[in-house]
């Protein structure tokens, strides 16, 4: 076996090692705790937006970024911007 092979197959003990042991862990936690769900990460949750009017607010806020942060004077000359007409 050379080296390379030799070090990838440690390389790859020692990740599962990790895996193993936060595995584990979080399966104990869980037992003791009652818990469900991921132990490491935070879970989250996506909110409906109930208004249309909040939605047009915020388009019309991130396509004025430049102009409010005074990068152009108008905001057909800011580059990057989706509402170019080609």
């Amino acid at each position: 076996m050379n080296a390379f092979l030799k070090f990838q197959t440690l390389e790859k003990l020692g990740l599962m090692g990790f895996f193993y042991f936060f595995n584990f862990y979080a399966q104990a936690f869980h037992k003791k705790y009652l818990g469900m769900g991921s132990l490491f990460m935070n879970n989250f949750k996506r909110k409906p937006d109930p208004t249309f009017n909040l939605w047009q607010e915020t388009l019309l806020y991130n396509h004025l970024i430049p102009l409010n942060h005074e990068f152009v004077k108008h905001p057909q000359d800011w580059t990057w911007s989706s509402g170019q007409e080609d």
